[in-house]
């Protein structure tokens, strides 16, 4: 099958202007790429004796399930085996084993050292090799692992991998509205350590926990945890550094296999939100007479979250207003194998959109991820991949063995990052059914998660109609999220209002989120607003118009309950999800804001930019119904100015107030070509928009 291939970072016009402009408003002059400044991880620190080297280039890799067959291709990584056959339909991709395998040659830097190679990710169970030897396995396609080479290395040698992402009854995710891609899909690395280091086999974690224990204007209390191999005759010396560069706590102890130390911060500076993301770095450093062996550099935010069953999340005891959307991590042509560019640009469509929240749908993503949210003052919502939705594997929920891969799953998402201030939610499943087994599974989740994180607040996202409230599932996180498409798959978007104050008011103590709303939409197929549901009808068309319809008409009821802790679009982008075939695609969910190759953004897109920001927004809905049969139409015009001219072919049509980010105007078209021209005032600014239409 193909190998996946990286194409240029493809920008639009739009996009490049987002992303340089200087001097258009706030929103719009913060958001920069910045690539260079963001770690992905616990980074070694500058005087650690720590250091790796990149191995994700001249790979060779053979699909199939043994290892000895001639038949190999050269990739470099990230690869996936289902790049293309995953987006065609008919949910027939691949699920079976691939093989990589390279000669590692251990540069003279590393020699004398510990060796770990570092996976970023692969889909989904892994077993690792050298020189023939199994050095090390892995059971989730989401993490990140090590292995311990020293021995079996030496000084160089073949490295084999073999993946395998055949659906499996103990390793979640069971199933889901998506796809589980095979293949190392994320980077690997070659670390050298000294002989006492920070535990790199730590969950995939860095070694070091850190928990803030309290928050005021006069003190930060921050607990750090080190783990430590090999400690004897070492120190864990601790450092907190500001944005300057300036140390401003430290703190010193005897090395032990684990180290809690206490950190105090004077007149601490917060991390609040977009607005003021200050981050400290924390660094850990293993050190014996005055020789620092081993160090890693931490992201360290100081914040508070608080979720009021009335008053929704408090970030620094302020209310917050999340705007928010779910994000899956997959690309056309490519699948899962997306490169930290990619990762930029999504993060600059979002800061765009004015997106204060993030859910990581449905499962944890790469670091690289939450160092950007980390650096934006973006809220994530990270996900165990416990997923329903769709039929799972009969009785695969009473399995042990899953239990146990879930706590693994769960604990691996904790450890590996837990430290990033970003991070506000763990989910702890999605769209599960109600069974004996389930509710065991996510207790299981719950406790497991509490125990190794009792800071944050845990979800469970519930699909809303399906399932009955009373099946137990929401009763084992902090908080309640409900999966709600009103007007989509079932009744009218005016029954979102309805229903919530409802449950509001049947149980006051009960804390209730949006965790999915949405409606899907193709930029080819077009009708006369409002347009209709396709739902799941295979048959029916997905109209870009009835997409910003739907967001139009929830939005306004969401904003108006401030008891809602949080809202998320489902989705930010059209994602895969091979057996569906609706709208205009197969093997695609369309309900994305945005186009799967991120290419065109939807009208919706401009209505949440109109609503949650102040950059001058000005879009016609219908701008992409190029051909058109009907002399009558009603143009509608997405802005978050007071009032918009609209005029045709040459004459002013009428200036219109704006209402709900929204203004309409009706049209007579004439035979041939017609030219609409919209504009506005917003914020100072002048904007437009336009288009060509054809009766």
């Amino acid at each position: 099958m193909p190998s996946s291939t990286h194409r240029p970072l493809a920008i639009s016009t739009d996009r490049r202007r987002f992303l340089t402009m200087a001097g258009a408003g706030t929103a719009a002059a913060a958001v920069r790429p910045v690539l260079g400044a963001v770690p992905a991880e616990a980074t070694p620190a500058s005087s650690s004796a720590r250091r790796s080297v990149e191995v994700s280039s001249g790979w060779a890799f053979h699909l199939g399930k043994s290892a000895d067959e001639a038949a190999w291709d050269e990739v470099d990584l990230p690869h996936t085996w289902n790049a293309f056959d995953a987006q065609d339909g008919g949910g027939d991709y691949y699920r079976g084993t691939g093989w990589y395998r390279r000669r590692v040659q251990v540069p003279a830097q590393l020699r004398g050292r510990e060796l770990f190679l570092e996976f970023g990710g692969a889909g989904q169970v892994t077993e690792v090799y050298v020189n023939g030897a199994l050095v090390g396995a892995h059971a989730g396609a989401f993490g990140r692992f090590r292995v311990e080479v020293t021995e079996a290395l030496g000084s160089g040698g073949t490295v084999a991998v073999k993946v395998d992402n055949t659906s499996r009854p103990d390793v979640a995710p069971l199933a889901g509205d998506f796809n589980v891609y095979g293949g190392l899909y994320r980077g690997v690395r070659l670390i050298g350590t000294a002989r006492s280091h920070l535990d790199l086999l730590d969950s995939g974690g860095s070694g070091v926990i850190i928990r803030q224990r309290s928050l005021t204007d006069a003190l930060a209390v921050v607990e750090v945890t080190s783990r430590v191999v090999n400690p004897a005759g070492t120190d864990v010396v601790t450092r907190v550094i500001d944005r300057r560069g300036r140390t401003v706590a430290t703190c010193t102890s005897p090395a032990a296999e684990t180290v809690r130390q206490v950190v105090d911060i004077s007149r601490p500076h917060r991390w609040d939100g977009p607005t003021d993301p200050y981050l400290y770095t924390l660094e850990v450093s293993v050190v014996r007479e005055g020789k620092v062996l081993d160090a890693v550099a931490e992201p360290l935010g100081l914040r508070t979250i608080d979720i009021d069953a009335n008053l929704g999340l408090l970030l620094n005891g302020r209310p917050h207003r999340i705007h928010g959307v779910n994000r899956h991590q997959d690309r056309a042509d490519q699948g899962w194998a997306i490169s930290r560019e990619q990762t930029v640009e999504d993060f600059a469509l979002m800061r765009e959109m004015g997106v204060t929240a993030v859910r990581l749908a449905h499962y944890p993503q790469d670091g690289f991820v939450y160092a950007l949210a980390d650096r934006h003052g973006i809220l994530l919502y990270s996900e165990v991949p416990y997923v329903g939705g769709v039929p799972s594997p009969p009785g695969s929920n009473d399995s042990p063995e899953l239990t146990a891969n879930l706590v693994a799953q769960a604990r691996e998402m904790v450890r590996g990052l837990g430290n990033h201030p970003s991070v506000a939610w763990w989910g702890i499943g999605n769209e599960l059914g109600d069974t004996t087994h389930v509710n065991a599974n996510l207790a299981a989740i719950e406790e497991t998660i509490k125990a190794e994180d009792p800071t944050r607040h845990t979800s469970y996202a519930h699909l809303s109609g399906f399932y009955p409230n009373e099946s137990g599932v929401l009763d084992h996180a902090d908080l309640s999220g409900y999966n709600r498409y009103d007007g989509w798959y079932a009744g009218t978007p005016a029954d979102f209002g309805r229903w919530a104050d409802a449950l509001h008011a049947g149980d006051r103590a009960r804390r209730l989120g949006i965790t999915e709303y949405g409606a899907g939409a193709s930029v080819l197929q077009h009708q006369e607003w409002p347009g209709v549901a396709g739902g799941l009808d295979t048959s029916a068309p997905h109209p870009e118009e009835y997409q910003a319809y739907h967001h139009s008409q929830l939005w306004p009821q969401i904003a108006a309950r401030p008891y809602l802790w949080g809202s998320f679009v489902w989705a930010m982008f059209d994602f895969a999800s091979d057996a569906r075939h609706e709208g205009d695609a197969h093997g695609l969910n369309d309900k994305g804001l945005v186009t799967y190759d991120r290419s065109t953004c939807k009208a919706a897109f401009y209505y949440f930019r109109s609503a949650w920001t102040r950059t001058p927004t000005l879009r016609l809905v219908e701008r992409g119904w190029t051909e058109r049969t009907e002399a009558a139409t009603t143009v509608h015009v997405f802005s978050n100015a007071d009032e918009v001219t609209l005029r045709l072919n040459g004459r002013v049509v009428g200036t219109v107030a704006v209402e709900n980010h929204t203004a309409a105007f009706p049209l007579t078209l004439r035979t041939g070509i017609n030219r609409v021209i919209a504009t506005a005032f917003s914020n100072g600014r002048r904007v437009t928009d336009e288009a060509n239409w054809t009766l």
